[in-house]
């Protein structure tokens, strides 16, 4: 009778462990299953604020350059779009053809920031000084960097008298308070 009980209280502490441990495991499996859905949450909400700001900054882009290009005050004068690092290494490279800068000393100057070979000694933006009549025909979002940077596809056409200008550019902008600024422009002509 003893050897009975003996067993029958080793059945029920067994029987009493497992269902702890069930119950254990499904607590585990129901916390699994909202740390997922929360983190799944996040990463739409994410996606959804990273698409937002891509458009925002896109819209800001195309404002700007249709803005910078058809100032009635010259656009050399409305740099404010610009970041102060990348007008000075513009001034550099335009600089290349008055100031004497050589290739290298303009290269070894701005390489740890800049890709130097994009780089015209044409004015700002556009390659041409005087323009008719500007348009945006391309801007499209081509990577972000890791550093919240956003590079855009841009193309700019005016249609001078005798020709059409194209110009093609690879424009980055960085967040700057509530709105953007330009950091580097590669100039492919």
């Amino acid at each position: 009778m003893i050897k009975n009980n003996a067993i029958i209280i080793c059945f029920m502490a067994l029987s009493c462990f497992g269902c702890s441990q069930n119950s254990k495991k499904n607590t585990s499996v129901k916390q699994d299953s909202v740390v997922q859905k929360t983190t799944a949450g996040n990463s739409a909400k994410k996606e959804k604020n990273r698409q937002g700001e891509a458009e925002r900054a896109k819209e800001w882009l195309l404002t700007s350059i249709t803005r910078y290009l058809k100032a009635d005050i010259g656009h050399e004068n409305d740099t404010s779009i610009f970041t102060k690092q990348y007008l000075e290494y513009k001034q550099d490279a335009i600089g290349r053809d008055f100031d004497g800068l050589t290739e290298k000393q303009f290269a070894d100057k701005w390489k740890s920031k800049y890709n130097t070979k994009f780089a015209t000694t044409n004015s700002i933006l556009i390659g041409q000084q005087d323009t008719i009549d500007p348009k945006v025909t391309r801007c499209e979002l081509k990577k972000e960097n890791a550093d919240k940077s956003l590079v855009f596809n841009v193309v700019i056409e005016d249609a001078d008298t005798e020709s059409k200008y194209v110009h093609k550019r690879d424009i980055k902008i960085i967040p700057s308070g509530t709105t953007f600024l330009i950091d580097d422009i590669l100039e492919y002509d």
